[in-house]
């Protein structure tokens, strides 16, 4: 039984083109062998929607399929940030307020410094263990899934902990600022984090198999 590896192996093997356009061949392969994983497909049955090897190269040469490889940018990631971040604001806003008011005798601050407060204090405290976890388990935050993207490796495969790890550390650290300027000018719009972890964030593609 050939394995899945030898078959991605044989599939890029027929395929004819420079060193890094067959890295986003990989890439793109990889990440439908993982979807079509995640629908409950075994390998057997992934290589037959798939396809022979060699005429799957074809197809994927003649399509150019790395053309949907799309890299999600900043105006795409910013907005799962902020959903991410109002998403733990609104998990963390209630046990807060209930803390503060013990604390304070029943005399809560004022709206704008409470949200203010507590947003703080919701990234400073679950920030890196949300990312981590979430990213390291699913390869994607909700705010991510709400705007279709997934964080994968740069050759397609799902990000491992170590992976969403260095990601995160390096957004709570000095170099935040070099890691924005990095993802708007990268080729692929990989942060500096991205780059460290050798990761890079995608809008997910809907997979076309000999099924459909």
């Amino acid at each position: 039984m050939i394995t899945m590896d030898r078959y991605i192996d044989t599939v890029l093997g027929n395929i004819y083109a420079p060193a890094d356009k067959r890295a986003h061949f990989e890439a793109w392969l990889r990440l439908q062998v993982n979807h079509l994983r995640k629908k409950g497909f075994a390998n057997n049955e992934i290589m037959q929607a798939l396809g022979e090897p060699d005429v799957l190269a074809v197809e994927m040469m003649k399509d150019d399929v790395t053309t949907r490889l799309r890299f999600a940018g900043f105006f795409r990631r910013f907005p799962a940030l902020v959903v991410d971040i109002l998403l733990l604001t609104a998990v963390t806003a209630l046990p807060f307020a209930f803390a503060v008011n013990v604390i304070d005798g029943g005399n809560p601050p004022p709206p704008l410094v409470f949200v203010a407060v507590t947003t703080i204090f919701a990234i400073l405290a679950f920030y890196p263990t949300f990312f981590i976890l979430m990213e390291g388990t699913r390869g994607r935050t909700p705010g991510k899934r709400l705007l279709g993207l997934r964080v994968v490796r740069t050759n397609g495969d799902p990000i491992t902990m170590k992976d969403a790890f260095l990601r995160t550390i390096v957004l709570i650290s000095p170099l935040l600022p070099f890691d924005l300027i990095t993802g708007l000018v990268s080729k692929r719009r990989q942060r500096l984090a991205d780059l460290i972890a050798d990761t890079v964030v995608v809008r997910e593609v809907r997979v076309k198999t000999r099924r459909s």
